[in-house]
C-alpha cells in the first residue's frame, strides 16, 4: 500500500488528517443524558484558498448523538457520523465517539467535558484507482470543551487534539462556538470557529489555508441544522 497515494486526496479534500481532521462535526458540549438523542447536518471546514477568495471546504456530514446512561451522576453519551462529500468521489469517512460531563455549570462557573472521537477514511470502492492507491486513514481526536448556557443560547470553547493513529503528532487545535434557538421546537443551530493545527507551521503545501498571515495551521467555519429528540 502506497499511503502517500491516499493521503493527499484526502487531506486536501475531506480533511480527515492533521490540519483537516477537525471537519465539521456536531460540538458534545454538553453531553446527552439517558433518552436524549440529536440528530444533525453539519457543513463547512478550513478556510482554503479558491480562485483567490477564501472559502470553507465543503464538506457535509450527517452525525448523531445519543445519552448512554449516568456515570457518577453525570451523563455519558455517543456521537457518530458519516461524511456525505467524499462519497460523490469514491471514498468514505466516519467517525465514531463518546463525550462525559466532567462537572456541570455552577451559578458563574462554566461546565467542563471531555470527548474521545474516532474518524476512519477509506477508499477501497474506488475502483478507478489500482489497488495500491488504496487504503485508509485512522484519526484519533481528543478535546475538552468549557460551556456556559444561558436560557436557551449556549456558547463555549475548548481545545482539541487531533493525531493520525499511525503518524502520532499535536495538532492543537482551539475552537469557540455556540448553539442557537430557532424558534422551532427541537431545532438549533450551532455556529462555530476552529483553528485547526495551530501549532503546525505549513502542514500542506500544495493548499493555502487562511491563517492570518501567521504560516500557522488555518482557520475554519462551521454551521450546524441539529433536531432535538426524546426527552
Amino acid at each position: 500500500m502506497k499511503r502517500p497515494s491516499l493521503l493527499i486526496p484526502l487531506i486536501g479534500v475531506f480533511c480527515c488528517w492533521g490540519l483537516m481532521s477537525g471537519c465539521s462535526t456536531l460540538n458534545t458540549a454538553k453531553p446527552l443524558s439517558p433518552g436524549e438523542h440529536e440528530v444533525a447536518f453539519t457543513l463547512g471546514g478550513p478556510l482554503t484558498q479558491v480562485g483567490g477568495n477564501y472559502i470553507p471546504l465543503p464538506n457535509s456530514v450527517i452525525e448523531g448523538r445519543s445519552g448512554l446512561v449516568n456515570v457518577g451522576e453525570r451523563p455519558l453519551d455517543l456521537n457518530y457520523g458519516l461524511y456525505l462529500t467524499p462519497i460523490a468521489f469514491g471514498q468514505m469517512g466516519t467517525h465514531i465517539g463518546s463525550s462525559y460531563l466532567l462537572w456541570d455549570q455552577a451559578e458563574h462557573l462554566p461546565a467542563l467535558s471531555l470527548s474521545n472521537r474516532f474518524y476512519f477514511f477509506h477508499n477501497y470502492f474506488d475502483t478507478a484507482k489500482p489497488v495500491t492507491g488504496r487504503g485508509a486513514v485512522f484519526v484519533h481526536q481528543i478535546e475538552g470543551t468549557l460551556s456556559y448556557e444561558v436560557g436557551h443560547f449556549l456558547t463555549y470553547g475548548g481545545l482539541a487534539n487531533y493525531a493520525d493513529l499511525l503518524n502520532l503528532d499535536l495538532m492543537l487545535t482551539p475552537f469557540v462556538g455556540a448553539e442557537l434557538p430557532t424558534g422551532l421546537d427541537g431545532f438549533k443551530i450551532q455556529l462555530e470557529g476552529r483553528y485547526y493545527a495551530a501549532n503546525q507551521h505549513r502542514l500542506i503545501e500544495s493548499v493555502r489555508f487562511y491563517n492570518f498571515d501567521s504560516g500557522y495551521g488555518g482557520f475554519g467555519m462551521n454551521l450546524g441544522l441539529i433536531w432535538e429528540i426524546g426527552q
